[in-house]
C-alpha cells in the first residue's frame, strides 16, 4: 500500500509538505504543489480518512439516520442531505434502522467511532436515546420533521402541518369538492407536538362539513417517526359511528 512517505520520496519533498498539499494549506509554492499532486496521481495514494480525522479532529463526514431508505420521504431526505453535504466537501454515512432500538444503539456507536461532524435524524423509535447519546459526546444533531425538540441542544427542521392542510383543502374547495374525507395515521410520535387535525379557518373551505375520518395503520410514518411495533390490521368502530381503521 502506498504511504505518505512514498509520495514524498517521489516528489522530492518532506512528508509535511505532502500533508500540507493534501490539506490545501496555502504555505506550499505552486510548482511544489503541482509536483506533489503528480506524485499522488502516479502512486495512486489515498489518504487514510480515519487517521486524518484523529489528527485534524474533523472527519468531514456527517451521518443521516432514517427508519427506511425505501420510503420515498426518507429517500428524498437522504439524497437532499447528501447533495448539500457534498457541495460543502462532506461525505455522508446513511443508516437504515427500521426503528429498531438495538440498531439505533449500534448506529450511535458507529457514528461516534467515525467521529462524524454532525448527524441528521429523520426518524427514530419511540423513546430513543440516540439523540442524547450523540449530543453527550459533543456531536451536533438536527431533527428533520420530528416536531419540537425536547432538548435545547437539538437543532430542528420542521414543516407547518396546519398551513399545509389548509392549502390542500382550499385547493379541493376551488375544484368544487364539498365532502372531503381525511385519512390519517394514528402515530405515537417520538418528540414534539402531534400533527394538528385538519381545521381550515382562513379560506372558503371553512364551509365544508365534517365527514368521514379514517386512520390507516402503517409500520411507521412516512414523515415523522416510528411505530413502537408493527400494528395489526382490522376495522373497528370509531367515534360518532365513523369507521376507523385501528392498529
Amino acid at each position: 500500500m502506498t504511504t505518505l512517505l512514498d509520495v514524498a520520496r517521489r516528489a522530492g519533498v518532506s512528508k509535511s509538505t505532502v500533508s500540507n498539499v493534501i490539506r490545501g494549506a496555502a504555505l506550499v509554492a505552486e510548482p511544489t504543489r503541482l509536483r506533489v499532486e503528480r506524485a499522488i496521481a502516479d502512486t495512486g495514494y489515498h489518504p487514510n480518512a480515519i487517521a486524518r480525522a484523529l489528527k485534524a479532529r474533523t472527519s468531514k463526514a456527517i451521518g443521516i439516520v432514517v427508519p427506511d431508505l425505501t420510503n420515498l420521504f426518507y429517500a428524498g431526505l437522504a439524497v437532499g442531505v447528501e447533495r448539500a453535504a457534498n457541495a460543502l466537501g462532506y461525505a455522508v454515512l446513511a443508516t437504515h434502522t427500521e426503528c429498531s432500538p438495538a440498531t439505533e444503539a449500534e448506529t450511535g456507536r458507529a457514528l461516534i467511532e467515525r467521529q462524524v461532524d454532525g448527524v441528521v435524524i429523520g426518524g427514530i423509535s419511540l423513546g430513543s436515546a440516540l439523540p442524547t447519546v450523540l449530543l453527550d459526546r459533543g456531536i451536533p444533531v438536527v431533527l428533520a420533521s420530528l416536531g419540537e425538540p425536547d432538548d435545547l441542544r437539538l437543532g430542528a427542521i420542521d414543516h407547518d402541518d396546519e398551513v399545509a392542510m389548509e392549502k390542500i383543502v382550499a385547493h379541493l374547495y376551488e375544484l368544487g369538492h364539498r365532502r372531503v374525507a381525511f385519512v390519517a395515521q394514528e402515530l405515537q410520535e417520538q418528540s414534539g407536538s402531534a400533527g394538528a387535525s385538519p381545521s381550515p379557518r382562513r379560506s372558503p373551505a371553512a364551509a365544508l362539513s365534517p365527514s368521514i375520518s379514517m386512520a390507516a395503520p402503517r409500520p411507521w410514518s412516512p414523515i415523522t417517526t416510528c411505530w413502537p411495533s408493527p400494528p395489526s390490521t382490522g376495522w373497528s368502530a370509531g367515534g360518532s359511528g365513523s369507521p376507523r381503521m385501528s392498529p
